[in-house]
């Protein structure tokens, strides 16, 4: 006996609500693979009605499909985000956005009528409610992802606010309006609610982990291998250290100077430049004549001790090293520092050089 039309939309309907079932687990369980998974089969499972005359059923079921395919964008943004892979993280919550746009126009076309006749306003309402829901949460992690990327690249973000300002957005869904005179509903709605009071406390613990690092002295992570080189005036020493990278260890050193500025203040330039080293040897040799009581001596640039400093801040003093010409006075306060002495050539120290570079990993 042939399968009749409302048999083929009954069967579809079942199996529908089944993928539906199981990526809304797989959302909650953070399992991102099972609700992709779910949505396929979904698309399939719509595909095999979609040529049957059944309007309302298949407008419903159409509506049921992009929001299982908006649990499956969700789910992959939030583990790219987990993987602390932000870039594409918000890729795929902007995506998830362009779909729960889709969702509201298909629910346009949803009869009410149908829905009350085939008594589906509870699941019309969850769909609705978890619309929502997941909207709320990706407007969030959109703006998280976007901060999180740009303190990735090396931009100063304050982590307790952009923790704090997440915990507290969170909590300010408003489900309220979602509420019916289902008491069965309510109370599975508020369940789900308490589920973002307990994603908000961990952006809590973050704070309060930020905070306790603001204490101590964190130094940055480079986000690259590079070899910075500070230097004065010795236009000789600078040559021979640059070859001496080059030749010896197939480094291409950052010279600031030699960089394109882009339109970028020289300050801007370092920073720039400055955050994609993972070292820095400063070159302190004795350039400027200073004059004290009528005693003159030789030190180095104003703008070497400055970026010495700098770089000292950024990434810590084991990731800087002083390469000192003919013993040249620094400030009392540099005097802590390591600092290699040569006479005439960089290469005196070329030892010294080398077990720094091993030490860094970037040799």
């Amino acid at each position: 006996m042939a399968t009749t039309d409302r048999e083929k939309i009954d069967n579809a309907f079942e199996r529908l609500i089944e993928q539906y079932n199981a990526a809304l687990t797989a959302t909650t369980l953070q399992d991102a693979a099972t609700a992709e998974n779910a949505f396929r089969q979904a698309t399939v499972i719509y595909a095999g009605i979609e040529k049957i005359d059944f309007p309302d059923e298949k407008s419903f079921m159409s509506w049921v499909v992009a929001f299982i395919e908006l649990l499956s964008n969700y789910s992959k943004a939030n583990f790219l985000f987990m993987e602390e892979r932000f870039k594409k993280s918000k890729e795929e919550f902007d995506k998830t956005l362009l779909v729960i746009a889709t969702l509201h126009e298909k629910q346009k076309d949803i009869n009410q009528e149908f829905v009350t006749e085939f008594e589906l306003g509870k699941l019309y309402g969850f769909i609705n409610f978890f619309t929502s829901y997941f909207g709320h949460l990706t407007n969030v992690m959109i703006n998280l992802a976007l901060l999180s990327q740009q303190m990735l690249e090396g931009k100063y973000i304050n982590e307790v606010l952009l923790n704090q300002n997440a915990a507290k957005e969170i909590r300010g869904f408003d489900y309220k309006k979602y509420t019916t005179d289902d008491d069965d509903f309510n109370s599975e709605i508020i369940k789900i609610v308490g589920l973002l009071g307990r994603i908000a406390d961990v952006y809590d613990k973050k704070a309060e982990k930020a905070e306790e690092k603001i204490k101590t002295i964190e130094f940055l992570k480079p986000i690259d291998k590079n070899v910075f080189l500070v230097h004065g005036h010795e236009e000789g020493n600078l040559r021979e250290l640059k070859d001496l990278l080059k030749d010896n260890f197939n480094i291409t050193p950052i010279i600031l100077r030699d960089e394109q500025d882009g339109g970028k203040t020289i300050i801007e330039k370092l920073e720039d430049y400055g955050r994609k080293c993972a070292f820095a040897f400063v070159l302190i040799t004795p350039d400027d004549v200073v004059e004290n009581k009528k005693t003159k001596a030789f030190q180095a640039r104003p703008n070497v001790l400055f970026e010495l400093g700098w770089f000292c801040g950024r990434f810590g003093r084991s990731k800087v090293r002083m390469l000192r010409k003919n013993e040249t006075p620094l400030p009392s306060d540099l005097h802590g520092l390591i600092a290699y002495e040569f006479n005439e050539k960089v290469s005196e120290v070329f030892l010294n050089i080398k077990k720094d570079l091993e030490a860094a990993g970037i040799i």
